[in-house]
């Protein structure tokens, strides 16, 4: 996979503001507009679901991705990487 765009898949609970969702993946963490986040159900308080955020492909490895998310950083940066496993093209 070339650099771009792509999906990583995420845990995800309400934000803030009724514009942005709350993601988690890995050990990193952030306020992201809920345009680019994917998911089926419902996000509700103090629960969390499995999604989809938008993400930019940074660099690639034969086994992890180096990733940057659009959005407010809360635990570590807007960059981490990820298994290829958790990436779907955009």
């Amino acid at each position: 996979m070339s650099p771009g765009t792509v999906f990583v898949k995420c845990k995800v609970l309400p934000g803030l503001f009724d514009t942005e969702f709350y993601i988690l993946i890995n050990s990193s963490s952030a306020y992201v507009n809920q345009a680019n986040v994917k998911f089926e159900g419902t996000v509700q308080q103090g629960a969390e679901i499995d999604g989809k955020v938008f993400a930019y492909l940074i660099q690639q490895t034969k086994d992890h991705s180096l990733i940057e998310l659009s959005g407010e950083p809360i635990v570590g940066g807007l960059r981490t990487w990820v298994a290829n496993t958790q990436i779907d093209a955009a």
